[in-house]
């Protein structure tokens, strides 16, 4: 099985800028602009801005690029070079956003945007030195790490444990004292994992209804939801996903007699092993009322649709692309993929993480 990783950066995540606080404003109803200017970079070279559900990319010219573009609600994204460790995270809204630095540094990196992202600016100065301690701690680590004696592994862990304490005593008053903005809702919600429930469910509680109503929200109200993880003999949690027609979905309008749960990705080696079996037990058991609906982990569309052409698969996919906080992969406690949830016609679970040959007994013993 291919465990799920998570790679958490000490300090803002992937906000890896330092940004000043200005706003120039459109009118609303013009949507987005963002215009970049940077240092040591190629004509010609493409830049992308990526948020969880939209991608847009242009070329650099002359150091200078353009964005444009309209979303109901301020949303977070990332700003990247292909093939380069250049990225800018900032919170996309309805108004002029600039970046200025050099691709050589994300530290110099500068953004003058709105409202939010001046929000988001109070984190990212409060843990800019921690997050340059942080990298420079690692980069010696991993660049001298043959040589060093154990006692001088011990101490680097020490001092790099002691930068993250700080970094999440920061981030967390950052969440208190600005409980109502969209960074403060995003923070928590990427170290809902990380704090004890007790801190994630207090500090959710300083929220106004609009930020524990939004994508985030919805997430921390999951984890912090004891109707979550259903075990064997629990009724179903019911959650929607969009299909590959971006038609969202709910699971309780789909499901079947009896429904398997199928979650994996395109890049997951096993899942796709796991496929033409899987397939010959789906056109086995289907006449009776067996239904599978696969939940996929990918993050780029395109690739989920394409895994799902070239390996013929007949049955309802959903995703969300959003490998780390996929709603129903949360609801089940899905730590690593592939992974699966069997559910019978009453709507109660009478199957977890079930091989082929698993599935098969216990769809002989449900249909003739």
């Amino acid at each position: 099985m291919i465990k799920r990783f998570v790679f958490v950066a000490v300090g803002t995540l992937f906000i890896l800028c330092f940004s000043f606080s200005c706003e120039k404003r459109t009118e609303q109803n013009k949507g987005f602009q963002i215009k970049g200017k940077l240092e040591n970079i190629t004509d010609s070279t493409l830049v992308f801005l990526k948020t969880k559900k939209y991608i847009d990319s242009t070329y650099i010219i002359n150091g200078k690029f353009k964005f444009s573009g309209k979303f109901e609600q301020p949303t977070h994204g990332i700003l990247y070079l292909n093939k380069s460790r250049f990225s800018v995270g900032l919170w996309i809204e309805n108004v002029v956003t600039e970046i200025k630095g050099d691709v050589t540094n994300n530290y110099s990196v500068k953004v003058n945007g709105g409202e939010q992202q001046s929000v988001s600016n109070k984190l990212i100065e409060a843990n800019i030195k921690l997050d340059r301690e942080w990298d420079s701690l690692n980069k010696y680590y991993v660049k001298n790490y043959k040589k060093l004696t154990e006692a001088e592994k011990e101490d680097l862990s020490s001092k790099t444990k002691k930068v993250s304490q700080k970094s999440d005593y920061n981030t967390k008053r950052f969440v208190k004292e600005n409980p109502n903005s969209y960074p403060a809702v995003y923070m928590l919600n990427a170290r809902k994992g990380l704090w004890s429930k007790q801190e994630v469910k207090e500090l959710f509680s300083l929220m106004n209804q609009v930020y524990k109503d939004s994508y985030y929200g919805k997430l921390i109200a999951l984890h912090l939801n004891p109707k979550a993880n259903p075990q064997l003999g629990d009724k179903y949690v019911d959650f929607q996903q969009q299909n590959t027609e971006d038609i969202i979905v709910k699971f309780s309008e789909i499901k079947g007699k009896v429904t398997l749960i199928e979650f994996w990705a395109s890049w997951c080696l096993p899942c796709i092993k796991e496929f033409p079996e899987l397939k010959n037990v789906y056109s086995t058991y289907k006449k009776y009322g067996f239904e599978i609906v696969g939940v996929s982990l990918d993050e780029e569309k395109q690739k989920w649709l394409k895994s799902i052409q070239k390996h013929d698969l007949p049955w309802v996919n959903l995703t969300e692309l959003e490998p780390f906080d996929n709603e129903a992969a949360l609801i089940y406690y899905v730590n690593g993929i592939p992974d699966n949830v069997l559910i019978d016609e009453s709507g109660f679970i009478i199957g977890r993480n079930l091989d082929n040959d698993q599935l098969k007994v216990k769809l002989a013993e449900i249909f003739p």
